[in-house]
């Protein structure tokens, strides 16, 4: 546009500041829900661990379908997930049922080489392709789950007992939309001795 003279030299482009969404569950919801991810019958492999994965780490569909088995690190008894720069230690439920993933068989789906180890952990219905979010998000909805609201509240939570740094090197957001979940949660960080070393954000399930 300058080039073309349609716009003056001294151009000027505002930015929007990142403002966290303020929209969240009731107090107590998130708590619940998770107990019932993991414990209520009838819930597939895949539905406990979108859900466990957003209501622990603020995962919103489209970054869940596109882990990959490579995103998982087993060293013993243990297990730890990759989301940001840092590997986050699992509880041990939560590891148990990602190490179902991806479900053997799954009507209308391709499950995909067992053997690959790029597998996604949530195989959509074409080779090669992940599941579709919109797809998870119905799923989740269908279980009582509302992805963004429950996103909100996990990052609100998360925001209000971590440091800022801590939440960047292990969920992979920035430093100013983790200053902007921090300002909304109305709290200080409370566990200032957490390391981004494969450490657990507050909140974790046993």
């Amino acid at each position: 546009a300058r080039r073309q003279r349609l716009a003056p030299t001294a151009l000027t482009i505002p930015t929007d500041t990142y403002r966290a969404p303020r929209r969240r569950e009731p107090e107590g919801a998130r708590e619940d829900q998770l107990r019932r991810a993991l414990t209520e019958s009838g819930w597939s492999p895949r539905e406990r661990a979108a859900a466990s994965l957003v209501l622990l780490y603020g995962m919103n569909p489209s970054r869940i379908v596109a882990l990959r088995r490579t995103d998982l690190h087993v060293d013993g008894d243990s297990m730890a997930l990759t989301i940001g720069r840092t590997p986050i230690d699992l509880p041990p439920r939560v590891a148990g049922i990602l190490a179902r993933l991806p479900e053997d068989r799954r009507d209308g789906a391709h499950s995909g080489d067992q053997a690959d180890p790029e597998l996604w952990l949530f195989p959509g219905d074409r080779r090669g392709q992940h599941m579709d979010p919109t797809t998870l998000g119905r799923l989740l909805h269908m279980r009582g789950i509302q992805p963004r609201t429950a996103r909100n509240t996990t990052l609100s939570d998360l925001a209000a007992d971590v440091p800022a740094p801590v939440l960047i090197h292990l969920l992979g957001i920035n430093a100013a939309t983790a200053e902007a979940w921090r300002s909304t949660s109305g709290h200080g960080p409370q566990y200032a001795a957490l390391r981004p070393e494969r450490r657990q954000p507050a909140g974790g399930a046993s």
